[in-house]
């Protein structure tokens, strides 16, 4: 268990994409590195038992506050905009969110994110699944369902959803320590060309 951890905290410390996580009450718990980067924080003593209105960083905090009831009911998030200020500046991103149970198990969640200077592409990333088809099948659907909705004519990815919007599905030869990438199951290659996902290069 202890090398589980260790390794979590190695993938979730060296990633570049911002990730927290909060308690029932909506309270900071953790943030990683990047985040704390991105954000302009020494330490995650500013954050730790706060939550967003307490941070002050949402012109309009409400429709977060909303998003994160949801989850905290059971349910996902969806096509959810909003606004950042981060040093300074406001920012807009737009993602969504949708986890998927086998009684208490996520057994499949993905996140789609977009951007509004990108009108024709939306990006798929966070991505994990057991391997089951119709499960996957499930989840590329919400994935193209979205697209049609809000007019995308591309999805791309698997992305790290970085500034960067990076891409690739790494799934072999990997080597410790290994660090910035997922660990992506050996059969996800199969799952995204199953459903009509091409390779690009």
């Amino acid at each position: 268990m202890q090398m589980t951890v260790d390794l979590f905290d190695s993938i979730i410390n060296t990633s570049q994409d911002c990730v927290f996580w909060k308690d029932k009450e909506r309270r900071f718990l953790g943030v990683n590195q990047a985040f704390l980067d991105y954000y302009g924080f020494e330490s995650a003593d500013v954050l730790i038992g706060k939550n967003d209105e307490e941070m002050g960083w949402h012109s309009d905090p409400e429709p977060y506050k909303q998003d994160e009831l949801r989850v905290l009911s059971g349910k996902s998030t969806y096509k959810v905009l909003g606004k950042c200020v981060i040093k300074g500046e406001e920012r807009d991103i737009i993602a969504s969110k949708r986890p998927l149970y086998d009684d208490d198990e996520i057994v499949g969640r993905f996140c789609i994110t977009s951007y509004p200077d990108d009108k024709d592409t939306c990006y798929i990333g966070f991505f994990e699944c057991i391997n089951d088809k119709k499960t996957a099948k499930y989840l590329f659907d919400e994935a193209s369902k979205f697209a049609k909705e809000n007019k995308f004519k591309h999805i791309v990815g698997p992305v790290d959803a970085s500034f960067w919007i990076k891409y690739r599905l790494k799934i072999n030869k990997f080597e410790r320590p290994y660090t910035g990438e997922p660990y992506n199951k050996d059969y996800y290659f199969d799952l995204f060309k199953a459903n009509k996902f091409n390779v690009i290069e």
